[in-house]
């Protein structure tokens, strides 16, 4: 169970970080 939450805040993590790259690259 300890792994399964840590796999999905670096899944969420990767998500925000992703989400945050798409936001600079169309304010651009």
């Amino acid at each position: 169970m300890i792994i399964n939450i840590t796999n999905c805040s670096i899944v969420v993590r990767h998500a925000w970080y992703f989400y945050y790259a798409l936001v600079l690259v169309f304010t651009v």
